[in-house]
């Protein structure tokens, strides 16, 4: 497949996205510029083209690593979940979102890899911008009954953490950024084992593939999210 790289300042017209949908190339461009493309064109005839998403949570190498777990049934089938980031805030916004909302559209994306289709989602948020602090936590069931929380707070000046729990069947996976790197699975049996940090770097991931479709209805879950930390009543999506 070809491929054209789109900077987040570069625009992308119509005509483009159609010649790139009849040709087979995928589009290459963060999260943010994604979004955007989407939006812009969503009145295109010819919407079915694929991204490949430059910053995506499901390729990072440690998130990899985890899919592949639940994947080869490591810890049995996966039934719960915590998935958590800390984030500093942009500067420079690219398109209409917070920086939380394409973080957190990230992390759904995430845990979508590892449940399967989303259910129902309820959230709640908090939000103080004279103390640059914004704060969403959502609880998310999925079709197959499984059950995870994703949560996501920027805040000025903190280092970037994020974490991963998953509890299966048979075992758990934990996964820490800081204070220092830590990737370790326990299994029922009492087995608990480290993987080694560098073991789960070298993982090799390919930017994760998304279609314009796929991508658009992420965006509507990630909105029904937000709209339910407003109004405080659970969305079913």
């Amino acid at each position: 497949m070809n491929i054209l790289e789109i900077g987040d300042q570069e625009v992308i017209s119509a005509g483009q996205l159609q010649e790139a949908a009849r040709d087979e190339v995928a589009i290459q461009c963060s999260l943010q510029k994604a979004v955007m493309i989407v939006r812009e064109h969503l009145s295109v005839s010819e919407t079915n083209v694929t991204f490949l998403l430059t910053d995506s949570w499901t390729a990072r190498p440690e998130c990899h690593h985890v899919t592949e777990l639940l994947i080869t049934e490591k810890i049995g089938t996966a039934k719960m979940g915590r998935i958590m980031e800390r984030i500093n805030p942009i500067e420079q916004k690219i398109g209409a979102h917070s920086d939380i909302f394409y973080a957190f559209m990230r992390q759904l994306s995430f845990s979508m890899s590892c449940f399967g289709h989303i259910k129902r989602v309820q959230g709640m948020r908090t939000e103080r911008d004279e103390e640059g602090f914004d704060h969403i936590l959502s609880t998310i069931r999925f079709e197959n009954g499984a059950m995870a929380q994703v949560e996501i707070s920027s805040t000025k000046g903190l280092k970037p953490v994020y974490e991963i729990d998953i509890s299966g069947t048979e075992g758990n996976v934990h996964y820490r950024n800081e204070p220092t790197t830590s990737f370790k699975i326990e299994m029922e049996n009492d087995q608990a084992f480290q993987v080694e940090p560098l073991e789960g770097s070298r993982e090799t991931a390919d930017l994760q593939r998304i279609t314009f479709m796929e991508l658009f209805q992420l965006m509507k879950m990630t909105e029904q999210a937000f709209q339910s930390a407003t109004t405080g009543l659970s969305q079913e999506v």
